[in-house]
This record gives structure tokens, sequence and C-alpha cells, in this order.
């Protein structure tokens, strides 16, 4: 304020002071993961979410949102979404998808990318959140498509959308490029 920082920590009602993740919603919302769960800023006004408002754990490791405004959150026991004001996880989620996601992405085909600790994967959202979800519609890649090494590792970003709509994952042995 006024070319002065202000501090916001566990002395404000936060639920830890590490922040491991941070998005800006297209309508104005911040979004910060903690170890600790997840704090909206939203009309000067601060709220936390943790496992008891449907999270699959308090621990929070990536957040994106997506054109339609969903907030997908990885936790470290999965992906949870937050669509009207309510968390969910989604019923139809493949075993993949219930380990820790190290990062998400968004293409702009409509695919979500995601790699986990052992996978990267492309879902279709809208299928996944209608738990109408198929074996087309989530796609394992593995060295067979040409990754070195599909292990990902927890980084800031760990899986970018850049501009010209390629997708980059940050993996244990180096890093990787799709364009879908």
């Amino acid at each position: 304020v006024d070319g002065h920082f202000k501090n916001y920590s566990t002395a404000n009602g936060w639920p830890s002071n590490t922040i491991t993740s941070i998005e800006d919603a297209p309508d104005g919302t911040m979004w910060f993961g903690t170890p600790s769960g997840l704090i909206r800023y939203s009309g000067n006004k601060w709220s936390v979410f943790t496992s008891r408002d449907g999270l699959p754990s308090d621990n929070i490791t990536s957040l994106l949102t997506d054109s339609t405004g969903t907030l997908w959150i990885g936790t470290v026991s999965g992906l949870a979404v937050l669509r009207s004001g309510h968390i969910t996880k989604p019923e139809s989620m493949p075993s993949s998808l219930r380990e820790e996601i190290l990062g998400t992405a968004g293409d702009n085909i409509g695919n979500l990318w995601i790699a986990t600790s052992n996978h990267i994967l492309s879902v279709k959202p809208a299928r996944l959140l209608s738990a109408t979800l198929s074996d087309s519609d989530v796609r394992e890649y593995g060295l067979e498509d040409g990754l070195i090494g599909k292990q990902g590792v927890k980084r800031f970003r760990s899986v970018f959308a850049d501009a010209q709509g390629k997708i980059w994952f940050s993996t244990g042995r180096g890093l990787a490029v799709v364009d879908p």
C-alpha cells in the first residue's frame, strides 16, 4: 500500500505461513494454496477452506482456474474442484488422479493436463466433472510417447501452458513439451 509491503501470515488467521501456489481467477479472486488449506481473497475478505470443506487433503500443491471459472485444486491426496462455491472430488476419477497432484494446465482445445508423482495425463474436464468419464477421456503418456521419464517433480509451475498452446512438464529426468 503506497509503496510499502503489507504482510499476511498465521497472525492474520492464515492456516500456514508457507504458500505453495497462487492463482489469479478471471473474476479478480486470488487463491493461495498452503500445506494447511486453501485461502481465498475476494472483495477485501479472506476465507479458508480445508478438508472439512471437501478437499481431499489440506496440503495444496497446485491451482488452476480454467476458462469456465472452475478452480482445479491439486493436493497431496488427489484432485478437487471448486465450482459455484462448493468443493467436490470428481466421482469418476481414475486412481492416478487420487495421488499427489504436482501441476495442472489447460490447453487451447479443452483438455486438462496433469502431472502426478508417477503419471502425466490429459483429461477431458467436462467428462470428469459430469461423472461420465470413459477410458478414452483420460490419456496417460509414457516413454512410448517420447517422454524420457514420467515421474513428476514438485516445483512451482510443474506444468505450464505457453502462449503458443504447448504444455511444458518438469519431470525427474528433464523437461518435456507437447503440442496438443
